[in-house]
């Protein structure tokens, strides 16, 4: 639930701001009625100051002008003396006071964030600054203003003081700030713990009320106070009645005010009120604690519920076997497992004697374990090893050779032509990048003149016909190179081969005149010959450009040759680029798109799925030239890449996108930004051995924490035989994390996310179009979404654009987004207009943002 921000306050927000004013104001007025002065009296209950902090924390420092106002109209009302006889210095401490409450107020702010934050971290940030700095400096402030309009003061006086304003902080303040909050955001804190658990933890929660009535009714009580008691522990009772912890924090509110209100009148400024403050504050104070901990117990069985729900998406690929580890090491079978898998016993035996899952046992922390049966099937297993109370941890382990083996599949047909069995373009392009890196290479682009097309016409299986083909092109390659993989003969298109050669491109166009005569060759079929006509492209493997980009320039090569005649093999030079002039112009301008001042950043909001809280903005670069015509991110890139100016432009961009980043931050002091995450998209041609010294130097200069910054790789800059993943590495050790884009379409998998250097995984887009259809994208994205948490990477999902996606994702656990559905890619300006009017994108509303 988010905190009420204190700017933007214009439209619906400045009506809420301006009723939340009016509601502060009047409710305050009403506690100094309650009340007489602090200046002029002892009073031991003060509801102005829990009202007043309440207010602060809930708007910010912006909202001081108002609390101080509330407070001068409120003295002048109960106690309008002290502003007559010493005007200056009443007015002087009511500021101090406003000031000091601000303060102690934007220090818990600080620390939640921009989020009602439910910890016992934020709890003790609440009581030690809110109920002890803040009563303290206001009751030494009112001691000073005392003496100089010439009351009396002393010590109690001032610990008086102290209690007053720290009761009336801790029973007024959650119940003001979670109200509003939840008028700001249309819903409440409501917890799903059991009624027993609740009760449980309250009866617990009693002892903090009752030991001190004891203490303090040791030398006597009177009957008043055993009827005034109740009222104490009435707001623990609301935690077990309700579930709504916004409830359960007014009930203390009322509580606290028919308390305070009848012990004042019935005792004065007395000993048996002191002993009721002392009650009404141990009961705040157990009431808060009490919320705290049922809400970290609510938070915990949700999370449970979420793994839950992942393990059951892993389980439905592959049977699990849970076992039980003592404090010994021991594993205990749990039978309940015997029904998914016979053979269970033996997992549990082979698992306890893995070293690996015997130093997590030890360990006592949540750990995830591959590994692989030593028996002949070399079954392969994943354990989850989570901590138990008491000692016991629990151990998941689930069998993946069917995963494994489907990964194999996967990748098989990612690489391999599926009537063939034939290499594909994309194991072309991977095994031309590889020998590239330690020779020369060449493609070679052959023609088949419409084989597939004759062969139906003669009743002949074309799948076999490509392969007679396939095999005459290998005869005429080297044995040796075949043998090692340095050559290679793929299908990459239907009448189309790609050979890959270790040659130079004079030795690869030779090559591809043998290549094309043997293919011109009749080939029998059982209706008679196919006689082909045949002719080729060819290209050298650059490797700053890389394989695919030579495939391309030989199939442009290949086009050529089709315009020249048939039958002889082409090189794309100089003679031949006059097919590609709008190209190679194009590269021209690209190099000089910066110094023209003709690219824009632009920024891609995420969002929390459950409530449309911006979460981040991933950098793009747009390229508007003077004509109007604007070029797409991957086309412009991949222009930047060609003319050799990909790491100009990736620089340029990194300095806009963490100027922008800085600016919001500074922007707003109240917390709003620091949460935001930028995306950096990076070329694997700009991971070079300076950029973690550059990007972290960027950060510092702009403001940007470097926890703040995600810098985006596609799967190729992660290949093991570059130099890209040990950069990316001295990059997360400067605290920059690192987000795989794209995940899904290359050959990165699941098995191998472990060692590689991945904070965040960006789902492609292609997962979400099926989802809502299909159950076995559902399946998929729910296994990606399981096997993510234990191998710690956060997954983020790219291309949302319907409700009833976003609806599923959320029913499978997945917490961040980004597509349509929330926000097209944005200017700066729009992304400053968002946060400034909450930070909230709500589904279907439509920011106005750039197409």
């Amino acid at each position: 639930m988010s905190v009420i921000h204190s700017a933007g306050w214009n439209g619906p927000a400045l009506r809420r701001q301006t009723v939340l004013a009016l509601g502060f104001a009047a409710l305050s007025t009403l506690g100094y009625v309650l009340v007489l002065s602090p200046y002029t009296t002892q009073s031991l209950w003060f509801p102005p100051a829990g009202i007043t902090f309440g207010y602060l924390v809930a708007v910010g420092w912006k909202g001081a002008p108002v609390a101080l106002l509330a407070r001068v109209a409120g003295g002048l009302l109960a106690a309008s003396g002290d502003y007559t006889s010493a005007p200056a210095v009443v007015l002087l401490a009511d500021v101090a006071t406003t000031l000091i409450y601000t303060a102690a107020a934007e220090v818990l702010r600080r620390r939640v964030g921009s989020r009602v934050d439910a910890s016992f971290t934020a709890l003790a940030t609440f009581l030690v600054s809110g109920v002890v700095v803040a009563p303290a400096g206001a009751a030494l402030v009112g001691a000073l203003a005392r003496n100089a309009i010439g009351g009396a003061g002393s010590a109690r006086s001032w610990a008086t003081a102290v209690v007053g304003d720290a009761t009336a902080v801790v029973t007024l303040a959650p119940a003001f700030v979670l109200l509003a909050a939840t008028v700001a955001t249309g819903r409440s804190l409501s917890l799903r713990v059991p009624r027993r658990r609740r009760l449980e933890m309250v009866a617990q929660s009693c002892v903090i009320v009752l030991t001190p009535a004891l203490i303090v009714w040791a030398d006597g009580v009177q009957a008043v106070e055993l009827v005034l008691l109740p009222l104490a522990l009435v707001p623990l009772g609301a935690l077990v009645v309700q579930r709504d912890l916004t409830r359960a924090a007014l009930a203390l509110a009322g509580c606290a005010v028919l308390l305070g209100a009848a012990a004042q009148l019935s005792f004065g400024s007395s000993e048996p009120l002191f002993r009721l403050q002392v009650l009404m504050f141990a009961g705040g104070v157990a009431t808060c604690f009490t919320g705290v901990a049922l809400f970290r117990e609510d938070r915990d069985r949700r999370s449970a519920e979420i793994d839950s729900t992942r393990w059951r998406a892993l389980a439905e690929v592959a049977p699990a076997v849970v076992a039980r580890v003592d404090a010994d090491g021991h594993w205990t079978f749990d039978g309940a497992s015997a029904l998914l898998d016979t053979g269970a016993i033996d997992v549990i035996h082979h698992a306890e004697a893995v070293p690996a899952l015997v130093q997590a046992v030890a360990a006592g922390v949540p750990a995830t374990v591959q590994w692989t049966a030593g028996d002949e099937g070399g079954r392969r297993f994943l354990t989850h090893v989570t901590p138990l109370p008491g000692g016991e941890q629990l151990a998941v382990t689930t069998e993946t050779t069917a995963l494994h083996s489907a990964e194999l599949t996967i990748a098989w047909e990612r690489s391999h032509d599926r009537e063939t069995d034939l290499p594909n373009r994309e194991l072309l392009v991977a095994t031309a990048d590889q020998v590239a890196a330690t020779g020369a290479a060449s493609i070679v682009v052959v023609d088949l003149d419409r084989a597939v097309r004759r062969a139906v016409l003669l009743d002949a299986e074309p799948a076999r016909v490509v392969l007679a083909l396939a095999d005459r092109v290998r005869r005429v390659l080297d044995t040796d190179d075949l043998s090692d993989g340095r050559a290679m003969v793929a299908r990459v298109g239907d009448d189309q081969f790609g050979v890959l050669v270790p040659e130079g491109v004079t030795a690869a166009r030779m090559l591809g005149e043998r290549v094309v005569e043997a293919l011109r060759q009749p080939v029998p079929v059982p209706g008679g010959r196919i006689a082909l006509a045949a002719w080729g492209g060819v290209a050298s493997v650059d490797t700053l450009r890389g394989a695919r980009d030579c495939l391309d320039r030989a199939a442009a090569a290949l086009e050529v040759e089709s315009d020249h005649g048939h039958g002889h093999v082409s090189v794309l030079d100089a003679l031949t680029v006059s097919t590609s002039t709008e190209r190679a112009r194009l590269i021209g301008d690209v190099v000089d798109a910066v110094g023209k001042g003709e690219l824009e950043v632009v920024f891609q909001p995420d969002v929390e799925l459950a409530d449309g809280r911006l979460t981040g903005v991933e950098a793009l670069v747009r390229w508007r030239r003077r004509e109007g015509f604007t070029a797409a991110t991957d086309l412009f890139v991949r222009l930047a890449e060609e003319a050799g100016a990909v790491q100009a432009v990736d620089s340029w961009v990194m300095e806009q996108s963490l100027a922008a980043m800085g600016r919001w931050r500074a922007a707003y002091p109240d917390g709003r930004a620091d949460s935001l995450e930028l995306g950096l998209n990076v070329s694997a041609m700009s991971l070079t051995e300076d950029l973690p010294e550059r990007l972290v130097d960027a950060c510092l200069r702009h403001g940007v924490p470097p926890e703040n910054v995600r810098l985006e790789v596609t799967e190729t800059a992660l290949v093991d035989d570059s130099n890209a993943p040990a950069v990316l590495r001295r990059i997360r050790q400067r605290g920059v994390r690192i987000a795989l884009d794209d995940f899904g379409t290359g050959y990165a998998t699941l098995s191998r996310l472990h060692r590689l250097p991945v904070d965040v995984l960006k789902l492609d887009r292609s997962f979400l179009t099926p989802i809502t259809e299909e159950v076995a994208s559902q399946a998929l994205v729910s296994l990606v979404l399981g096997l993510a948490g234990p191998l710690r990477v956060e997954v983020l999902v790219e291309g949302v654009e319907n409700r009833a996606q976003r609806d599923l994702l959320v029913e499978l656990g997945c917490k961040r987004a980004q597509g349509y559905l929330f926000a097209r890619p944005a200017p700066a300006s729009t992304i400053d207009a968002l946060l400034a009017s909450g930070g909230m994108l709500i589904p279907d509303a439509g920011a106005t943002v750039l197409a």
